[in-house]
């Protein structure tokens, strides 16, 4: 029974539309001519992307890449993940938005006056997406040209080359200036020890040391230089990331371990038996030792420095670009909105849905009259009292 009674009001309800089938063609045509006309009549905009590859190495990490840090293992500039939010913040600045609107003249092309409603418009007509296979897109639309649209895509690809190179170059002065202090600082040092031992041969006459304790003094200085190139690390490490970071505590245990194993030498304590303690040396051999073992000490380290000091400023001085362009961004053919085929068919979708709540609402108001007067002429009364009895005639009741 219940089924027959389903049965019944579907028919019923298409009984109704086909009563009712000129008003709904005649509306649905009606709403799909207006808005195909409207489409062809509003503003076109265009679209165009261009995509840039994300380097496997961060050029703009260079500084840290010299001081022997692996950067891909520390998650830090070689790390594709990062280098994408970090090209994708760039590409979000207000630094490169105000190019961008300023290159195109893009409050005028918008037509509005405030600024704050620029930047959110330029927003609503750029995207910057992270295509998960080591590529970011860069799209951006433009009112009337394709041209244009290319160009301000090529354009925001040049902003986010020239702000990452000056950020680039920025770390890499930072680096240079920590670097060169430090090989002067090491200079200093080594023009003292120099000084020093040359003052004490110059008193004693002591030239030449036994092989122990040059082979001592070689395994001091490996492990000094292996120390100051993790504290180089470190100290960069920690300028960028804190010092709370995980990757900073584990170089700050590396050196305190390096000079636990410095001190167990120059104390006796190692388990290396062919050399020998420094607290079994004379005392005058003792003071050549540690005079001799600081200048080779200092000696070694302006070696590691030297190379890196140069290198610093070259990174520091050169202007290639950061970035790789996949594909430039080109005119198209197709325009991004409207789109003329999906909005006429919403359109008259929805005119469709607006026609059968008419139709269900006319055959409710019909079958009132005939039903219940009363109730029929206090809906009429509603009507009029909103001052909508003239609008309400001119609408159709009847299928006919």
């Amino acid at each position: 029974m219940p089924e027959n009674n389903k049965e019944a009001t579907l028919l019923d309800f298409l009984i109704i539309l086909t009563k009712w089938k000129k008003f709904i063609i005649s509306f649905c045509f009606l709403t799909a001519l207006v808005t195909a006309i409207v489409v062809l009549v509003i503003p076109k905009w265009w679209a165009s992307s261009a995509t840039i590859m994300i380097p496997s190495e961060d050029k703009g990490f260079g500084a840290l890449a010299l001081a022997g840090l692996n950067l891909s293992s520390l998650g830090f500039g070689g790390d594709t993940e990062a280098l994408t939010q970090k090209y994708i913040a760039i590409l979000n600045s207000r630094r490169l938005a105000d190019a961008t609107i300023e290159k195109f003249n893009l409050q005028e092309l918008y037509d509005i006056e405030i600024y704050e409603y620029v930047l959110e418009e330029f927003k609503n007509n750029s995207s910057f997406n992270d295509n998960g296979d080591g590529t970011i897109g860069i799209t951006a639309v433009f009112k009337e040209d394709s041209l244009k649209a290319a160009e301000m895509a090529n354009f925001m690809v040049e902003q986010l080359d020239i702000i990452n190179k000056e950020l680039a170059t920025e770390k890499a002065k930072s680096y240079r200036v920590f670097i060169v202090n430090q090989f002067n600082q090491q200079w200093e040092k080594l023009t003292l020890a120099e000084d020093s031992l040359k003052l004490f041969q110059e008193k004693t006459g002591l030239l030449e040391i036994e092989s122990q304790v040059k082979e001592s003094i070689e395994k001091t200085l490996d492990l000094h230089i292996e120390k100051l190139q993790i504290e180089i690390q470190y100290n960069l490490l920690k300028r960028e990331l804190g010092a709370s970071h995980g990757q900073v505590l584990i170089l700050k245990k590396q050196i305190d371990e390096l000079q636990t194993q410095i001190s167990k030498i120059e104390k006796g304590e190692s388990e290396i038996a062919l050399i020998l303690p420094s607290t079994e040396i004379p005392d005058l051999g003792l003071n050549y030792y540690r005079l001799r073992r600081e200048v080779e000490l200092q000696g070694k380290i302006i070696e590691f420095l030297l190379p890196q000091v140069e290198q610093a400023k070259f990174q520091e001085a050169k202007d290639t670009p950061t970035l790789q362009v996949l594909d430039t961004a080109l005119p198209r053919e197709l325009r991004a909105r409207p789109k003329r085929t999906i909005t006429v068919l919403i359109f008259t979708a929805l005119a469709f849905v607006l026609s059968v709540i008419y139709i269900a609402i006319m055959e409710n108001y019909n079958r009132l009259a005939q039903k219940s007067p009363e109730s029929y002429e206090k809906v009429n009364e509603v009507i009029k009292n909103l001052g909508l009895a003239k609008f309400a005639d001119k609408l159709p009741k009847n299928p006919n």
